[in-house]
């Protein structure tokens, strides 16, 4: 079954498996790089999602060798050109993307199928279960560009790693390696790359063959026991996050990494 309604083909593709439905990253010649294209598919993909009776569980995944290769870097230094221009601040920033995703009321999972950079990286902390293939990696190199964190993650990566890791893989940048991941907590299993896809829906499968008002109230009430706050928290982030993208310094740095 495919999704009965506009859909960006050139971003997102979507398609419903056996009460499953996969969500698929398209931008694999830019490693799912995104922009506002790909924020609003995803979006009205989650959204169709949570209304449609034929949608039980749902994943998440990407195309090519990389699952996110964050943001298109483009996109940032249109927006400080133009905020230099007009003073307008940028909208590639909507709130209503992590708010989507976190209050989405079926099981979520993701299949990291490789690289997970900036808000590939955060954009999964929204889901459910995170399984990954040995090949990914995660990184968080806000700091590098001069801007700060989103997508709830200053709530949700102290909860999950602690605040010692945190404060490490948001300061520096690194590369987190798929088995240092597990370790910490941030994913719950690591497969093999020719193994992903099957293993993610057969897990998804499987979660939706149970009755779909009890995983719905599991989710609820685990969700509320750890959320309190986050909506203050997504708030906070996109107040620094917009005064980030204002300064020449992340313009700069930008240039240079788009240089490298």
């Amino acid at each position: 079954m495919e999704m009965e309604l506009y859909m960006n083909a050139d971003s997102i593709l979507y398609e419903v498996r056996g009460g499953v439905g996969i969500i698929t990253l398209n931008r694999p010649e830019l490693m799912n790089a995104m922009n506002d294209q790909m924020v609003d598919a995803l979006i009205e993909a989650v959204r169709f999602s949570e209304s449609s009776p034929d949608v039980k569980t749902l994943v998440l995944t990407g195309r090519g060798r990389a699952f996110c290769g964050g943001a298109d870097l483009g996109r940032f230094l249109e927006d400080y050109e133009a905020f230099i221009r007009s003073g307008k601040a940028s909208e590639f920033y909507k709130r209503s993307l992590p708010e989507v995703f976190y209050r989405f009321s079926k099981p979520l999972i993701v299949g990291v199928n490789g690289p997970a950079v900036g808000v590939g990286m955060t954009l999964m902390l929204a889901c459910d279960i995170r399984i990954a293939v040995h090949s990914a990696y995660f990184s968080a190199p806000f700091a590098q560009i001069g801007l700060t964190p989103e997508f709830g993650s200053t709530f949700c990566l102290p909860r999950l790693v602690g605040y010692p890791k945190t404060m490490e893989w948001l300061l520096t940048g690194r590369k987190i390696p798929a088995e240092e991941a597990l370790a910490n907590r941030l994913i719950n299993q690591v497969v093999e790359d020719d193994v992903l896809l099957p293993t993610v829906l057969g897990l998804a499968e499987k979660i939706g063959s149970f009755p779909e008002e009890a995983c719905a109230a599991i989710k609820r009430l685990v969700r509320q026991g750890q959320e309190s706050g986050l909506g203050e928290c997504i708030e906070r982030e996109e107040t620094a996050f917009r005064e980030s993208q204002k300064r020449p310094v992340h313009y700069e740095m930008v240039r240079r990494m788009m240089r490298k």
